[in-house]
């Protein structure tokens, strides 16, 4: 595999919120906007990477989600987001490529209307410095797992995906008020492991989205009271659609989620329970 390092969004966006799936590599192009004045309130502190990449790190969060359709419908879920730093592997499918830092993150989602699914995605990632790395590879699992005669079959669905340039995630020292805009081109090549292999022609993309630091908050969730690190994110994938997170500054882990946009419904997402590294946070 030949790398380029190219710019990309902050890893708290596409990890969101455990997105990394659906983050193609390629080349980008960034502007920031807003205040460059030094300060001691910007988003450096917000994630620690010396963390993520340490073996044995894990965290796991349970928080309530509810959504009210512009019609006034509304419903209630329950979601678990569990993440384990598990340490060198060697990527699958990809023979060039060095050894790289695995990590695996799981979503079990429960509704209370009985309309359940799971999502699990191992990464792996190659560390650059104390705020970026390379994603070389994802491997994702959706479903429920499939049961015949009483023999779990895995997943619904088993994919994985190789990014070709390799993806390079950082972490911009964002101000308060400040912005960064990324526009982004590439390829990714995914195969279902269920299949007969990868796809020579892989998927092109073409894609802008903007990360804002809206604020340092002191937050109170079911969960406790948090220092947080409060960002806004919008992508063209998505046109309309404004995400507004809330991250555990010095951890990076979500605390709170609201997903909103004109004739949408909004989603919210806050955390009743947090461990790290197994103990209450």
């Amino acid at each position: 595999m030949t790398k380029s390092k190219k710019t990309y969004a902050p890893a708290l966006l596409c990890l969101a919120v455990m997105g990394l799936a659906g983050c193609g590599g390629g080349s980008s192009d960034s502007v920031l906007t807003g205040s460059t004045t030094a300060t001691t309130k910007n988003s450096a502190g917000c994630y620690d990477l010396d963390w993520e990449f340490k073996p044995g790190s894990s965290s796991k969060t349970t928080l309530r989600y509810f959504t009210e359709s512009p019609d006034g419908e509304k419903s209630t879920a329950t979601v678990v987001y569990q993440f384990t730093a598990i340490g060198i592997q060697a990527p699958e499918a990809i023979p060039t490529a060095a050894d790289a830092f695995s990590v695996n993150i799981s979503k079990k989602f429960r509704s209370d209307a009985g309309r359940d699914y799971d999502y699990g995605i191992t990464s792996y990632r190659q560390r650059l410095n104390a705020s970026a790395f390379e994603l070389l590879q994802t491997s994702e699992r959706f479903g429920p797992p499939v049961i015949e005669g009483g023999i779990d079959r895995g997943p619904v669905a088993l994919t994985r995906t190789n990014f070709e340039p390799a993806l390079l995630v950082s972490t911009p020292a964002l101000a308060v008020g400040q912005q960064i805009q990324l526009h982004r081109t590439g390829t990714w090549y995914s195969a279902s492991l269920r299949g007969s292999g990868f796809d020579p022609s892989g998927l092109s993309f073409d894609r802008t989205e903007s990360i804002k630091l809206v604020g340092i908050d002191t937050l109170t969730v079911p969960a406790g009271r948090y220092e947080t690190c409060h960002f806004e994110h919008t992508d063209s994938l998505t046109p309309g659609e404004l995400v507004s997170h809330w991250v555990i500054r010095g951890k990076g882990v979500t605390v709170k989620t609201i997903t909103s946009g004109p004739g949408k419904s909004v989603e919210t997402e806050e955390a009743t329970a947090i461990e790290i590294d197994g103990q209450p946070f």
